[in-house]
């Protein structure tokens, strides 16, 4: 066998290992996708078409978080800073199970499940972005340092879907938008009891999220230990 075909066969099983990795994960989104498409063949209608485009938007984190193991320290520093800023779009699905409010066909036995499914993704997508990113950043610290890294992480979060929800701001405003942005989100931090909505829906989503992801991540639902390149300091 020749020298070229050895180099080739690790390349292999690293593609191999990393498919079957995420199998789970990737059934789960695919399923989300055939309800969908299944949806839109019966009913010759578009109305949850959406939720693709948000959940295609929840896996950018994910995404951005494989670049953590990177032996790169720019690819590392880029992931995290893409990840961190995108990572409000994955539990952001949870609220297009709003959009049930108005729901009075028959056909609401499958939507919420077709909604539920989007917002299960979004919710195991944020679970498995967020411990890359602990695995990386609280390398070393103690139980509570690490903890409140993490609560942090779930609170910017709940307030990027608040934002996202009721001000119908995107990630990509903060560079298109700039100005705009930085007014409305300054009333929040500098006049906060004047918008007790924010803050409570920001403060419950923290805890619901951070309750999720210990459940998750402590009964070994989710790998205890991640690929991150032993170059990583």
């Amino acid at each position: 066998m020749s020298q070229s075909a050895f180099a080739f066969m690790p390349e292999t099983f690293l593609m191999r290992k990393f498919i079957i990795h995420h199998s789970t994960l990737v059934l789960s989104l695919v399923f989300s996708v055939a309800l969908t498409a299944g949806r839109v063949f019966y009913t010759g209608e578009l109305t949850y078409i959406f939720l693709i485009w948000n959940l295609f938007l929840a896996t950018l984190p994910y995404i951005f978080s494989l670049m953590v193991g990177s032996a790169s320290r720019a690819v590392r520093f880029g992931g995290v800073a893409l990840c961190i800023f995108f990572l409000p779009n994955a539990p952001y699905i949870i609220t297009d199970l709003f959009h049930l409010r108005w729901h009075s066909e028959p056909s609401i036995w499958f939507d919420t499940l077709l909604i539920a499914s989007f917002a299960w993704n979004g919710l195991l997508l944020f679970f498995h972005t967020l411990q890359r990113l602990e695995a990386y950043l609280a390398k070393g610290w103690n139980y509570f340092r690490k903890m409140g890294g993490v609560f942090l992480l779930c609170s910017l979060c709940a307030y990027g879907i608040y934002i996202g929800r009721y001000m119908r701001y995107n990630s990509w405003d903060v560079f298109v938008r700039p100005m705009e942005v930085f007014y409305d989100l300054s009333s929040h931090l500098f006049h906060p009891w004047e918008h007790p909505r924010t803050w409570s829906m920001t403060l419950v989503y923290a805890f619901f999220l951070m309750i999720g992801y210990c459940n998750f991540r402590f009964r070994g639902l989710l790998p205890g230990r991640l690929p991150i390149s032993k170059s990583v300091r």
